[in-house]
């Protein structure tokens, strides 16, 4: 939603909310939601807190990497109670609407990319219905260790990629250790890439890995400035 009015409009409230002890007062007082772990992704999602995105008003993070020399970031605040996000700091998106704006899906395709990075367990839950899972042991990429592995393969016509797979590497308390994610299903290495979930951090009954990196360490992705509220 590119509309300068609209993003100072939506950071005007974010900031009310943030610091008006009455909002606090009602952020505290929410309930993690209902949940039932009944399969395998919901497990994992369970493990990383989903049942408590709902009791917060924002999760902010900036989404950094770094490959060689080369670094670039990008700013996000998600704000689970009216599913928009703020993509740095200047451009709404309307998480139930965003395919309908066709002035510019970059904001939406930027978030929904560096979202995944940073709450893919929470995604298992918001995309059930569009991918399908089976559950296996594997040797995991980079460690060689023997996991069990978690594969989501998405089904062909939702998302900004369609076909796209990710395979998770977990240990017996339902954490990614590592996970490859496959363009298009598909198995050839070209087409695919394997990192690390590193430095988990805890905020409010939910947990983020703030670091991927491949075998290397050539390449980096990790998170910075992450704040729950």
């Amino acid at each position: 939603m590119k509309t300068t009015a609209l993003a100072t409009l939506a950071l005007l409230l974010l900031f009310t909310a943030c610091t008006s002890p009455n909002a606090n007062d009602e952020a505290a007082q929410r309930e993690p939601m209902a949940f039932e772990a009944n399969t395998l992704p919901r497990q994992v999602a369970a493990a990383y807190g989903f049942p408590n995105i709902y009791t917060v008003d924002t999760v902010s993070f900036t989404f950094n990497v770094e490959r060689g020399g080369n670094s670039t970031k990008r700013t996000h605040a998600y704000l689970p109670q009216e599913n928009i996000a703020i993509y740095n700091g200047r451009f709404v998106v309307d998480l139930a609407n965003y395919k309908s704006d066709t002035t510019d899906l970059r904001p939406a395709q930027a978030f929904v990319n560096d979202s995944y990075w940073f709450m893919f367990p929470f995604q298992l839950v918001w995309d059930e219905g569009n991918y399908t899972y089976t559950d296996s042991v594997k040797t995991a990429p980079i460690s060689g260790r023997e996991l069990r592995q978690l594969s989501i393969v998405y089904n062909d016509t939702d998302g900004f990629t369609p076909g796209d797979a990710y395979d998770l590497y977990l240990d017996d308390k339902f954490n990614v250790v590592e996970w490859r994610f496959r363009k298009g299903n598909s198995y050839d290495l070209s087409r695919s890439m394997a990192t690390t979930w590193e430095r988990p951090i805890e905020s409010h009954g939910m947990t983020f890995s703030t670091m991927h990196q491949d075998s290397s360490e050539y390449l980096k992705i990790f998170f910075t400035e992450v704040e729950v509220r």
